[in-house]
């Protein structure tokens, strides 16, 4: 088993973005494409499907996220169409990632609509991981994202890749006014 302290939400982020960008172009962590629910990541496959990935780090977290009503919605149990304005109102696939062994009695703790994949340790580099698929997700339904989809998932991708330009920006500043600040040390 591994240690599951090392292993955060954006640690397994990552792993998951390394193991998917060959066949997944587009991958967005953390963004509001269905709604107002947050995915923890989501991505589009270069055939255009939109999938979904959920991060569950422990047990009681993986158990408490099924009772959430959107998975009503992913498994059929809400009878009712999607809004007007959102037709596509659920991946394509959907996937929980956890770490190994978080579930240790198996699939049975997995929803038919879901599938697995689980963080493991690199076999090679033990201070690495990759990813197992344990259970492939059904497909859901074959429809594309919408246009309003595509859009939302655009506005986050931009938004965080401002925020990020921003933050390069105020730590290089930080970097350049210590670096002046050591340089008047010395000289005194």
């Amino acid at each position: 088993m591994t240690d599951n302290g090392k292993l955060t939400e954006k640690r397994i982020q990552r792993i998951v973005r390394f193991a998917i960008c060959g066949s997944h172009p587009i991958i967005v962590p953390n963004c509001f494409v269905f709604g107002a629910n947050e995915s923890d990541m989501i991505s589009i496959t270069s055939t255009g499907y939109l999938w979904e990935w959920e991060i569950k780090r422990t047990r009681s977290d993986l158990y408490a996220d099924k009772r959430k009503d959107r998975h009503k919605h992913y498994s059929g149990e809400y009878g009712g169409a999607p809004p007007p304005d959102e037709p596509v109102a659920k991946p394509n696939r959907f996937y929980y990632v956890i770490p190994d062994g978080v579930v240790d009695e198996g699939l049975k703790a997995i929803p038919d609509y879901a599938g697995l994949m689980v963080v493991v340790p690199n076999r090679w580099n033990p201070n690495e991981y990759d990813l197992k698929r344990v259970k492939a997700a059904p497909m859901l339904h074959n429809d594309k994202p919408t246009t309003g989809q595509i859009e939302r998932i655009a506005k986050v991708l931009t938004g965080k890749y401002w925020g990020a330009r921003y933050d390069l920006a105020e730590a290089r500043d930080t970097i350049r006014r210590y670096r002046e600040q050591l340089k008047k040390g010395e000289s005194e």
